[in-house]
C-alpha cells in the first residue's frame, strides 16, 4: 500500500473532527431556539446542558489537531522510508549491489540502535535480536540479506525539512526539494504558478513554520497561539499535496 493511502486517511479523519467541531461551535448558540420544548425534559438535558457550556475555545482543539495532522505525516515519511528499503532491497539481489552509501547507513544506524540496549527508546521499539542478525547477513554479504529498516526510519524525530532531509537521505533520496517545485498543485495552493524556486522555498518554509508551531504548543504550552479553522484546513491541504508529492520523487528516485 502506498504510503499516502495512509496520509490521505489519516488527514481525512482529522478534517472530519475539524467540521464536527466547526459546526458544533456554530451550532450550539442557536440550538435553543430550535429545541421542541414539548419533548420530556430527560431527552432535553443533553441539549440543555450543551448550550450551558459556553462558546469554549475551539482555537485550543484546533491546535491539538494541528499537532495530530504534522504527526499524521511524520509517520508517512516514515513508512516511505520502510519503502524505499523494501525497493532497494527488491532490486538489489546482494549488499554488493546496493548504493553505498546505504549500505554504510545501515551499519552506522544500527550500530546507534544497538547501543541504546541499556536504555531502550519507548518509541521506536527496536528488536535488538533482529537488528544483530539483520546486520550480520549484510556484512558476511549472505544471501538473502536484510536491512535494518526500523533503523532508518526511527531518524524522522520530527517532521522540520532538515530532519526530514537527513532521514531520506539515508537511503539515498537526495535534492527533492526542486521536485516539489515544480508540482503543479503545490505552486497553485502556495501562489506561485510556474514558478519552481519560488515555490519550492515557500513549502520549505510553510514546513518549518507548521514544525515551529506544532512545538510551541505541544512542548511550550503557548496558550496564546490561535489556530483557526481556515489555518487548519489550509495546512491539511498543504500537507496532503507535499506528501503526494514527495512520495513521487520518492519513487523516481529508488525505482
Amino acid at each position: 500500500m502506498p504510503p499516502t493511502v495512509e496520509l490521505e486517511a489519516r488527514l481525512d479523519e482529522i478534517l472530519a473532527s475539524l467540521d464536527f467541531v466547526a459546526a458544533a461551535s456554530v451550532l450550539r448558540p442557536r440550538l435553543g431556539p430550535l429545541l421542541n420544548r414539548q419533548v420530556g425534559a430527560a431527552a432535553l438535558n443533553p441539549a440543555t446542558d450543551f448550550i450551558r457550556m459556553g462558546a469554549g475555545n475551539t482555537e485550543v482543539i484546533f491546535g491539538s489537531l494541528l499537532i495530530r495532522a504534522i504527526g499524521a505525516f511524520e509517520r508517512f515519511v516514515r513508512l516511505l522510508i520502510d519503502d524505499a528499503i523494501a525497493r532497494h532491497t527488491t532490486t538489489a539481489k546482494s549488499v554488493h549491489a546496493l548504493p553505498p552509501a546505504v549500505v554504510g547507513r545501515n551499519v552506522a544506524l544500527t550500530g546507534r540502535a544497538l547501543a541504546s540496549f541499556e536504555s531502550p527508546r519507548t518509541y521506536p521499539e527496536f528488536d535488538y535480536s533482529s537488528l544483530a542478525t539483520n546486520l550480520a547477513s549484510c556484512m558476511a554479504g549472505h544471501v538473502p540479506y536484510a536491512l535494518n529498516s526500523p533503523v532508518f526510519s526511527a531518524a524522522v524525530v520530527s517532521g522540520t525539512p532538515e530532519t526530514i532531509g537527513r532521514a531520506l537521505a539515508n537511503v539515498g533520496i537526495r535534492d527533492w526539494w526542486d521536485a516539489m517545485g515544480r508540482d503543479p498543485d503545490l505552486q497553485g495552493l502556495l501562489g506561485h504558478k510556474g514558478k519552481v524556486r519560488a515555490t519550492a522555498d515557500a513549502a520549505h518554509q510553510r514546513l518549518d513554520e507548521l514544525c515551529r508551531l506544532r512545538n510551541h504548543i505541544a512542548h511550550a504550552g503557548d496558550l496564546n497561539i490561535v489556530v483557526t479553522e481556515q489555518m487548519l484546513r489550509d495546512s491539511i491541504s498543504f500537507l496532503r499535496l507535499l506528501g503526494t508529492a514527495l512520495q513521487a520523487e520518492a519513487v523516481k528516485q529508488v525505482e
